[in-house]
């Protein structure tokens, strides 16, 4: 609760213009979690691929083990990047999560496989294909939180549950891009 004094109601035309500055505010943040969560959708949608050509055709169970290995990591980014941005900003740990994800996804894309490089260097990819999804799960872990504390403290109070509904927002635009590809 704020002091008397300290926070007027906005009126009408203050309003439509205050909704605007947050969505531009939050414009690039929202870009970037949505791309996030678009790469762990098609991470599902693409299952009989990788497992193809990760698991040797296994990828009954094998592909979600990729799967649980994000989800085991997400805990761990959150805590980490939320590390950073109390001591250093939101804005940082914004830029290093997206950062993280950008290098492993790209990483993901350049991996060797047992289809095109033989057995080992598929063995190879495999053991990478993990620990780079372990990455993409850290990082996506500190952008969400990041996302939303950054969101919770740029916005004035009337628009607080904008400024927190876009940003999950974003994060679900990503999941039906994703199912849209």
């Amino acid at each position: 609760m704020l002091p008397a004094g300290e926070y007027t109601p906005l009126t009408a035309g203050t309003r439509r213009q205050s909704a605007a500055r947050i969505f531009m505010l939050l414009a690039p943040a929202m870009v970037g979690n949505m791309l996030e969560f678009y790469e762990m959708s098609i991470y599902a949608l693409v299952a009989e691929d990788i497992g193809a050509s990760f698991f040797a055709g296994r990828h009954n169970v094998s592909v979600w083990i990729g799967w649980a290995v994000t989800y085991t990591a997400r805990p761990f980014g959150g805590a980490l990047f939320g590390w950073i941005s109390d001591a250093s900003s939101r804005r940082t740990a914004l830029l290093l999560s997206l950062a993280g994800m950008l290098v492993c996804t790209g990483a993901i894309g350049a991996l060797p496989t047992a289809l095109c490089c033989g057995r080992a260097w598929g063995l190879v990819g495999l053991v990478l294909l993990l620990l780079l999804r372990a990455g993409q799960g850290f990082a996506l872990g500190g952008e969400l939180t990041s996302m939303l504390a950054y969101a919770s403290e740029h916005a004035e109070p009337p628009r607080l549950g904008l400024a927190i509904g876009l940003a999950l927002a974003s994060a679900n635009a990503g999941f039906l891009v994703g199912e849209g590809a």
